[in-house]
């Protein structure tokens, strides 16, 4: 085996046991917990997997799905431009506003994370914890760190979900925290000050080439291939005074400076007369390779590899059935998976989801629930043949084609204006002609009251007299005119109403009132006038 084989094969083994940190390099900008402004989902990394991870992040592929926009400042340099306006780096955090506001309630100081689970996949690692619950949660950041040292912490990215994925290096070892942040931007404690530590598996693609430099610079290989002269073999029989457990064995063994290697087999039967046959081989790597398929260089590949420090290793097996306590892999296909308990995964891609016969979503984005609840939900279109809905705003406008039944209404659907215009004097209104419907404009009855008296004045009588009249004119034309008057000792009395259709697209409908009077030892008086504009419509009303 050549020096560079072996010193390959013992760095891959000190990694694979925890005894070989990877090497991290870190940039001297990045952002540490102290710093004032965090760099939000960027790596600090000079790895090509860091590289791919930034590049995801500033084209919207990974991270909050948004890409960065990029500024050209006074020097001429490209920088990011953030939303928030400053040009400078944020904390990922936002506003938190959306289009359903946050009803004047002020988002809640965020609480401590609690529940955070880490696992290591091949190159990646999946971070879950307990969703939180105050009020005006925004997203979560997540700070990773070689070494158990919050203070050292650079945040990688952040969330709105409690579930994120975070490519790494393979055999990577370090620590994770995590933090909340509210609508409002304000970051909360971490979960922990100690970090919780994660190492990441070795690359399945280096093991197997580790595996299949150290057996083609085996002394085997050669011998194997020359062919197997001067095997020592050995053929004990056992008499019947003897334990009748073996019957016959046959064994090869090598020694040199103190390290041994044997090979055994042994055919025979138990205590209880059953058959039995056993191989056994003491070795510290054993491997099967196929001598009539070599590679195009000479060299051989390993079908099958068993090192006491991986254990077993295939490039690839058939296997009908098999039971796994943990299984870590890169890719899994399969035509059915049943999980006995819970499947988390920051991505679910596929055709349908069906939970039960309440719930599903198609391929389409279709999603079918029944009695869902849903809590801070923006949504653009929805479809509801019944249900019932509290304490609702609706911002803008509202269409309703059907029948529209309430116990109480405030707003326009019925606009009413009361004025006193005195018993001398006028009133103008303007109704603008801004809805696409016909409305019907209504005066209700005013009322408008006359007396008069006689008197004697030296030898003769005067007779008094009273009236009082209103004219309405719409649009600059006399439309009607209502009067009360009276002579003598008497009184009078009458009213003015009006009910007209404005029709729409006719422009806007101006009505002037005016009110006189004329009095000769008399009195007048007029009751307030109240206008009242309505969607014209029978509205169940049947007149006939």
């Amino acid at each position: 085996m050549s020096k560079a084989v072996k010193e390959s094969l013992a760095r891959a083994k000190k990694m694979a046991k925890g005894g070989l940190r990877a090497s991290t390099v870190k940039s001297s900008s990045a952002t540490t917990v102290s710093s004032a402004v965090p760099s939000p989902l960027f790596r600090a990394d000079k790895t090509l997997d860091a590289l791919y991870e930034n590049m995801e992040v500033l084209t919207g592929q990974r991270g909050e799905g948004a890409a960065v926009v990029m500024v050209t400042d006074s020097s001429g340099n490209r920088v990011p431009f953030y939303p928030d306006g400053s040009g400078g780096t944020t904390d990922g955090s936002g506003s938190g506003s959306g289009s359903g506001g946050d009803g004047g309630l002020t988002p809640a100081y965020p609480t401590t994370p609690t529940g955070l689970v880490v696992n290591g996949g091949f190159s990646v690692v999946e971070l879950d914890w307990d969703a939180p619950v105050y009020y005006g949660h925004s997203l979560t950041q997540i700070w990773r760190c070689p070494e158990d040292n919050l203070s050292e912490a650079v945040q990688v990215g952040s969330t709105a979900a409690n579930i994120y994925s975070d490519p790494i290096d393979p055999v990577y070892e370090g620590y994770y925290w995590i933090r909340f942040v509210n609508s409002d931007g304000v970051t909360g404690p971490f979960n922990a000050s100690e970090g919780t530590y994660v190492k990441t598996q070795e690359s399945t693609d280096d093991i197997i080439n580790v595996i299949n430099d150290t057996i083609n610079d085996s002394p085997l290989i050669a011998q194997l291939q020359a062919g197997l002269d001067g095997v020592q073999e050995q053929i004990t029989t056992i008499d019947s005074e003897g334990t009748q457990a073996f019957q016959n064995m046959w064994s090869v063994k090598a020694s040199a400076d103190g390290i041994t290697a044997g090979i055994g087999l042994v055919a025979g039967v138990d205590d209880e007369g059953e058959p039995v046959s056993q191989v056994a081989v003491a070795a510290t790597q054993f491997f099967v390779f196929d001598p009539n398929n070599p590679n195009p260089d000479g060299t051989m590949e390993a079908l099958f590899y068993v090192d006491a420090d991986y254990g077993v290793c295939m490039q690839k097996a058939v296997i009908e059935q098999a039971t796994i306590q943990v299984l870590n892999a890169q890719t899994i296909v399969a035509d059915e998976v049943t999980a006995g308990i819970e499947i988390d995964s920051p991505d679910i891609k596929g055709g349908q989801i069906e939970i039960g016969n309440g719930f599903s979503v198609d391929s389409s984005g279709n999603m079918t629930a029944n009695n869902a609840t849903l809590n801070d939900v923006t949504l653009n279109r929805v479809t509801a043949n019944e249900g019932q809905f509290n304490n609702v705003t609706i911002g803008e406008d509202c269409v309703i084609e059907g029948t529209l039944s309430a116990n109480q209404i405030k707003g326009d659907i019925v606009n009413a204006v009361g004025f006193s215009i005195g018993i001398s004097g006028s009133r103008r209104i303007e109704i603008i002609d801004d809805q696409e419907f016909d409305r019907t404009v209504m005066i209700p009855a005013v009322s408008m009251n006359c007396e008069s008296s006689n008197h004697m004045e030296y030898d003769h009588t005067v007779y008094g007299r009273a009236s009082i009249n209103m004219d309405i004119s719409i649009n600059g034309t006399a439309y009607a005119t209502y009067s009360a008057s009276c002579s003598g000792d008497s009184s009078g009395a009458g009213s003015a109403s009006l009910a007209y259709d404005f029709i729409m697209g006719t422009g806007d409908l101006i009505i002037d009132i005016t009110v006189t009077n004329s009095t000769y030892y008399g009195s007048v008086s007029i009751s307030d006038v109240v206008l009242m504009v309505a969607k014209k419509g029978s509205g169940g009303i049947i007149v006939s």
